[in-house]
């Protein structure tokens, strides 16, 4: 069944990307990016507590990726908890005073546009949360396999 999964799977990619030469920049690119999606879904299986720092429009098209792939958001985690409503989609929003960080076993995923990111990362260092993935935008909305305007 594996391989039948398996075939599939490589058919599904060969027609999605059958418009590039399997020799260009933008093929090798492509591969590369779902590399690193595989790579990322496969650490977060390793992880009890996942948060997603931006309750915007980003933050919520992680949660769904996320949650299409059978994973548990705990918390958005926002810098001001009063600009924002207290439940977004069912998850709860929260401050980054509120983030569990005691035991490793979490990840601060940062969904927001590049330029707030360091801002972002230094806030979450003061506060000793360190398991920290930056999303790149331009990849992430490449593993959503679609774009929205």
């Amino acid at each position: 069944i594996k391989n039948i999964a398996d075939k599939r799977e490589n058919q599904k990619k060969k027609k999605k990307y059958r418009l590039l030469k399997e020799d260009s920049e933008l093929f090798f690119y492509i591969q590369e990016v779902e590399k690193e999606k595989r790579l990322f879904i496969t650490k977060l299986k390793g992880i009890s507590r996942i948060y997603i720092f931006g309750a915007g429009i980003i933050g919520n098209k992680v949660a769904y990726f996320l949650e299409k792939n059978q994973f548990f958001v705990n918390a958005f985690i926002v810098s001001d908890t009063s600009k924002n409503p207290s439940v977004i989609r069912t998850i709860p929003v929260k401050s980054i005073e509120q983030i569990d960080s005691q035991d490793g076993d979490y990840i601060v995923i940062i969904a927001t546009f590049w330029y707030s990111q360091q801002e972002i990362v230094n806030s979450l260092l003061k506060r000793n949360v360190l398991n920290v993935y930056l999303l790149e935008l331009c990849k992430f909305f490449l593993w959503q396999e679609w774009i929205e305007h």
